[in-house]
């Protein structure tokens, strides 16, 4: 009975620490974007990859958190609450199954704070100009053009916060977001969904919730708020982190069944019974 609740305590310490860290994850993204300045990047006047007109965003930071992330994780946590509830009833106790929901959720929040930290680290480092940077910032091309390649200039646009937003291009904070929540997601469906479902049904659903990461991804591009570029370096970070915090942290794509038989509340319940 000691040895049980020690372990108990240890394993409330982990999840304290992991909570703090990811608390503190989220709190140093807060002050980067709140006191960050973004690295002054010059021009050239006959750069016409930065003179695209401003539109608003068709897929919004709102929207994009909601789809990329809420959903993803409410999906998950029910899932896998559900899994441990019902087809293991009788081997888990109540406490192996709140940790195992919590060690869900927690992963995947950190995975990503951990997106936006290494985004935000990309944006403000480079500061690369959006296709819309012109739009906003006004230069007085026909005094400055004389000089090649412009970095002595002054934006004369009246809206200093899309000034400051057009200048943190590289890499797509949409493309990094979506592809992490959407990869983590399909590596968890292909992980969880029934072997005794149709043989394509696995393929079906990780094609389909990838196909919103990259319609997100497409859309950064049509509203000339990235480069290509910028959208491509982004997804693949996004996509590299949720692989490798599902395969070699969460564990995904292990069976459920063996994971639950390595669980030591499990095995105290076996031999006693």
């Amino acid at each position: 009975m000691d040895s049980g609740r020690g372990c108990r305590g240890i394993n409330v310490i982990k999840m304290v620490g992991d909570v703090v860290i990811t608390l503190l994850m989220l709190l140093f993204i807060g002050a980067l974007e709140k006191y960050g300045v973004p690295f002054r990047q010059g021009f050239f006047c006959d750069d016409d990859t930065i003179k695209y007109p401003y539109k608003q965003s068709t897929i919004s930071v709102t929207l994009l958190m909601v789809v990329s992330l809420a959903v993803p994780l409410v999906v998950m946590v029910l899932s896998d609450a559900h899994f441990k509830v019902y087809k293991l009833r009788g081997t888990m106790t109540r406490h192996t199954v709140l940790r195992g929901v919590f060690n869900v959720a927690l992963v995947f929040l950190f995975g990503g704070a951990l997106t936006f930290i290494v985004t935000d680290i990309g944006k403000y480092s480079i500061g690369r100009l959006r296709p819309h940077f012109i739009s906003v910032c006004h230069p007085a091309l026909s005094t400055t053009c004389a000089e090649g390649y412009i970095q002595n200039y002054t934006c004369e646009g009246s809206d200093k916060q899309a000034i400051s937003e057009a200048r943190l291009s590289f890499p797509s904070g949409h493309a990094s977001i979506s592809f992490f929540g959407m990869t983590y997601f399909a590596v968890f469906l292909y992980a969880r969904l029934p072997k005794s479902s149709p043989s394509l049904l696995k393929p079906f659903a990780m094609a389909l919730v990838l196909s919103v990461a990259f319609y997100i991804s497409l859309s950064r591009v049509f509203d000339y708020w990235h480069h290509p570029g910028d959208v491509i370096f982004g997804a693949l970070l996004g996509a590299s982190i949720a692989g490798t915090l599902s395969i070699f942290v969460a564990r995904l794509p292990s069976t459920p069944d063996r994971l639950e038989a390595d669980d030591p509340d499990r095995r105290k319940i076996v031999n006693l019974a």
